[in-house]
């Protein structure tokens, strides 16, 4: 009888405790659900472009730009935030070092979270995250990659389907001074 009483209770003190933490899980999914449900123009978006690149290599002893493109995807939660992830190619910046002339080929693959600020058909956005980049400079003998952070800012004029965008992003390369892009492109939104 002990036993019997013993095992009800922690049965039902199991059930108590259940019952709070179902409560508590369905209030978030809730309040979730009503973000997207209520927000002013809740809808999602899926986001896909490409984009031709001015970037900038700055080591201490190198500089050298060179015209490149970026391919994006990304995917808007609802009109303020979503998540991007492309793939840059540098071109081939090409600058003096130590008295001769080199090469560098810089690529990087970053994924951001995006912050909008919309405004009618033109929006602000900046974005932060992390990216993987590879450098290989064939002259000197020099390849190296890795993984570091990586943060943008710009604006595009939206229409229905298309939007035009330009931004300026860098990433943090520690053995590298700066890497940086400008660039300027479209992208389809679905």
């Amino acid at each position: 009888m002990l036993l019997y009483s013993a095992v009800t209770v922690a049965t039902a003190a199991w059930r108590f405790h259940w019952e709070d933490v179902m409560k508590k899980v369905l209030v978030v999914l809730a309040l979730g659900a009503a973000t997207f449900l209520f927000a002013p123009e809740a809808r999602a978006e899926f986001i896909i472009g490409a984009s031709y690149v001015e970037g900038n290599v700055e080591e201490e002893d190198f500089e050298g730009d060179a015209n490149g493109w970026k391919a994006h995807a990304g995917f808007r939660f609802f009109k303020f935030f979503g998540v991007e992830g492309s793939y840059t190619d540098y071109g081939d910046p090409e600058g003096d070092f130590s008295g001769s002339d080199i090469v560098a080929e810089v690529s990087t693959l970053e994924f951001f979270g995006v912050g909008v600020i919309p405004l009618g058909f033109f929006e602000i956005f900046g974005k932060a995250g992390y990216g993987m980049w590879d450098v290989d400079i064939s002259d000197v003998d020099f390849e190296d990659d890795g993984w570091d952070l990586c943060y943008g800012a710009g604006f595009a004029i939206k229409f229905k389907f298309i939007g035009f965008r330009a931004e300026y992003e860098a990433i943090e390369i520690s053995d590298i001074d700066t890497v940086d892009k400008v660039s300027a492109g479209v992208d389809f939104r679905f």
